[in-house]
């Protein structure tokens, strides 16, 4: 009876033993990745102020399409009367 008891409390400690190893290796897996993020920050705030800036660029362009292609639209009119 004593060494079934014994059995089982060996089986438990292993279990939480296993359960703190795999807690630890975690604990250095998102280490790392905190690590990456840190370096990564920069060049994605960059990344974000150059799309913003490629955004207010293509909504000029898109205006000035916008006028020349009135222009066409109405020079094509005139071409067809």
């Amino acid at each position: 009876m004593v060494g079934l008891k014994k059995g089982e409390i060996g089986s438990v400690i292993n279990k939480y033993a296993k359960g703190i190893s795999q807690l630890a290796d975690a604990k250095v897996q998102v280490d790392i990745l905190k690590e990456q993020l840190i370096v990564l920050m920069p060049q994605l705030t960059a990344a974000k102020k150059e799309t913003a800036e490629k955004i207010v660029e293509v909504d000029a362009r898109k205006k000035e399409v916008a006028v020349i292609r009135e222009g066409v639209e109405k020079e094509e009119a005139i071409a067809k009367d």
